[in-house]
């Protein structure tokens, strides 16, 4: 069940070739109630039960386990790990995914904000001078998966948890719409953050809504929005990346039908597919995250 990357990447950058380097961590799923004294069969939160024999679910250990969220040790331990193999990046890249796979019953708004409030102390205290460059994740609101369209008072809470690694345009963009563009300083790179989130196509809110409704069309008008950036973005010649939460095209491990499975809804995919084509000569890469797999394409 837990995910927990962190990527070091290396690229290059500028006139000059220069080689710089950049943190991309993703879908920690931090489980607040994680205890070793829990069952692998109850995402170790409850108890564990035995039979007298001594067999039945074994305990989960002090850094998690394979079939349960992360605990807090294991967030630590990654992060530190990531301060003392390469303390000073040129940024971070944070895609999102915070909490723990379990019911909506055991969150609300609060409860959401002060997890990712949690995890951005912790890094921010590890990279206190790295330009973080973050996004929310499925799992980043309540009820899970349906980010709405426009603000939110959890948008508006996270910005402002953000608000020393979102300048004023990035700060604003993002608590109305949960997207924003911004340049990585002393670099020709351009991070241009997508809220995928509208184009899920567990998202309730724009799931159902038809092609002849604008937010059917275009949710948030984020596609126009993204062109436009992008256009400007090539003017500049700047090299830019996209970050998001929700990966686009195939899935994998998922073939069921002929078509594939899609995480998008299929007519996000294909205007993001031809968006991405029309924009090929600024876009140097993508990273998403999401379906805890590895995969390049």
């Amino acid at each position: 069940m837990v995910l927990l990357v962190v990527l070091m990447v290396i690229f290059p950058y500028n006139i000059q070739a220069k080689i710089g380097t950049f943190w991309h961590v993703t879908d920690l799923h931090y489980d607040v109630n994680y205890t070793t004294s829990g069952s692998r069969d109850k995402m170790c939160w409850n108890q564990a039960t035995r039979s007298e024999d001594g067999a039945g679910s074994s305990s989960p250990g002090q850094f998690g386990d394979y079939e349960c969220d992360a605990p807090l040790s294991l967030v630590m331990s990654a992060v530190q790990a990531m301060a003392k193999l390469h303390p000073k990046p040129d940024f971070v890249l944070w895609t999102g995914d915070d909490t723990a796979h379990v019911a909506d019953s055991y969150f609300n708004t609060n409860k959401v904000v002060d997890i990712v409030g949690t995890l951005t102390s912790i890094l921010n205290q590890s990279f206190p001078t790295t330009p973080f460059f973050p996004i929310l994740g499925n799992h980043d609101y309540y009820p899970k998966n349906q980010f709405p369209l426009g603000k939110s008072d959890l948008q508006t809470q996270v910005a402002d948890l953000w608000r020393s690694w979102l300048t004023k345009i990035p700060y604003t963009s993002f608590q109305t719409d949960g997207r924003y563009w911004a340049d990585v300083q002393g670099t020709n790179v351009t991070i241009v953050a997508l809220n995928t989130l509208l184009w899920y196509k567990s998202n309730d809110n724009t799931a159902f809504l038809p092609d002849s409704d604008p937010n059917g069309a275009d949710p948030g008008k984020h596609f126009a929005w993204a062109d436009e950036v992008l256009r400007k973005l090539s003017a500049r010649k700047r090299r830019v990346y996209i970050i998001g939460h929700i990966p686009p095209g195939k899935f994998e491990r998922y073939q069921q039908t002929k078509e594939g499975f899609h995480w998008f809804q299929p007519r996000y995919n294909d205007r993001f597919i031809q968006m991405i084509q029309n924009h090929s000569d600024v876009i140097e890469a993508q990273f998403f995250a999401h379906h805890h797999t590895d995969s390049f394409r």
